[in-house]
Parts: structure tokens; C-alpha cells; sequence
């Protein structure tokens, strides 16, 4: 569990021993984002035993068992945090759409290389879905740029797999 693990790696990187890695597996039990449908490549099997596995439920259940909290306590977090989330939606529902003049603003960190102009190499006629024009993008700046690393639930997965 990272909560026994954690405290001690603290101490190391406070008493001088450097920085640490901590690799931490979590089940995934939504899709990546409404666009994504993860039965096309999720067994049943495993979708339904995510759910026993879900660390929020988990974690809730320890508070309970120790008596941390109550489910009285729970629930109110959860509606507390319920009409946080809202809010912030609410707020941002309601700010200005973008406008276009500043669109590119914010993209690039300080002091980041220029870009460099080059036809991609992904030319399609065809409409392509955002999540394929996101990958082509991120396969064509990996080939270009070195430096980049990218660490994420399916950057190893085979279906994410690149070959020219």
C-alpha cells in the first residue's frame, strides 16, 4: 500500500538520498473519455472485476472499518464535493468561448524550442476522429523531439503499439 510505503521514501529524499519514482497501479474502470468505448478492447470479465477493485470504495471502506468516519461523514463529503465539482462546471460553462486572436497562447512552456514548420506525415481526405489526430500528432513530435517521454495506462498496450 503506497500509505506504508510513502512515509519512508519521504525520509529518504529529505535525508539527501535524492529523488524517487513511485509506480502506482490503479484499475481503470470508466473509459478514458466519452469518446473512447473500452468493451471494444475489455473483456466483461475484467470490467466487472475492476469494481471490486476501485480504490475510492476502498479507501471508504478503511475509514468505516477504523472508524475514521462514519457513513453519515461520507455522505456529506460526498455531496459536499458533488456540489463543489457542479460549481466549478457551472463556472466554466459560463465563461466566454475562446475567441480565436489567442488560441495558440499558453501552449508552449517559456524558453521552449521553435517549432519546426513540416508537412505531416499523416495526410488523410478521409474525417479522422480527434483521438487518432491526438496520436498521429504524438507519434510524429516522438519521432522528431527525443526528449519525450510519455507514461500512461496504455502507452504499453499493444493496441496503442506504433510501427511505420
Amino acid at each position: 500500500m503506497i500509505y506504508r510505503e510513502v512515509p519512508a521514501l519521504i525520509e529518504s529524499i529529505r535525508a539527501g538520498h535524492g529523488p524517487v519514482l513511485i509506480e502506482a497501479q490503479v484499475v481503470r474502470i470508466d473509459p478514458h473519455s466519452s469518446s473512447d468505448d473500452h468493451r471494444k478492447y475489455r473483456c466483461v470479465e475484467d470490467l466487472e472485476s475492476c469494481v471490486g477493485h476501485d480504490p475510492l470504495l476502498y479507501m471508504e471502506n478503511q475509514l468505516l472499518e477504523t472508524g475514521a468516519l462514519t457513513q453519515s461523514d461520507i455522505d456529506r463529503l460526498r455531496h459536499e464535493i458533488r456540489a463543489e465539482v457542479d460549481a466549478a462546471a457551472d463556472w466554466a460553462d459560463g465563461q466566454p468561448e475562446p475567441n480565436g486572436r489567442d488560441l495558440l497562447g499558453h501552449i508552449y512552456a517559456a524558453g521552449s524550442p521553435e517549432a519546426v514548420s513540416q508537412a505531416p506525415r499523416y495526410l488523410s481526405r478521409e474525417p479522422v476522429a480527434l483521438i487518432d489526430a491526438i496520436n498521429h500528432g504524438l507519434r510524429e513530435e516522438m519521432a522528431r523531439n527525443p526528449r519525450i517521454y510519455m507514461w500512461g495506462e496504455d502507452i504499453a498496450d499493444p493496441k496503442a503499439e506504433y510501427s511505420e
